[in-house]
């Protein structure tokens, strides 16, 4: 349903920061079903991870000046994305 928590972000386990994993798919039960797929309704893009050695040796992440934050509606933040979550952060299926 649109706007129902989904889970909540943070550093547990074998981590460098705040994640959340999450999956969609046709089945209740964990391995029995497909993946869906899915879109937010809207997301900032902050920025992108160039490499995740420079995260792992303990040095932080910075976004680039010259790429600002941008709005993006309707899509799936990709691998190694920076993305930041305010106002309606409803999913809606992909058609």
């Amino acid at each position: 349903m649109a706007g129902q928590t989904i889970g909540e972000l943070g550093n547990s386990g074998n981590s460098l920061g705040p994640h959340l994993h999450f999956h969609l798919s046709n089945s209740p039960k964990p391995l029995g079903g497909e993946g869906l797929p899915y879109t937010l309704h809207s997301f900032e893009l902050v920025g992108r991870v160039g490499s995740s050695a420079l995260l792992l040796n303990g040095l932080a992440w910075t976004a680039n000046p010259a790429q600002p934050a941008r709005p993006v509606s309707r899509e799936m933040p990709l691998e190694n994305m920076v993305v930041r979550f305010g106002g309606e952060k409803s999913m809606h299926p992909s058609p």
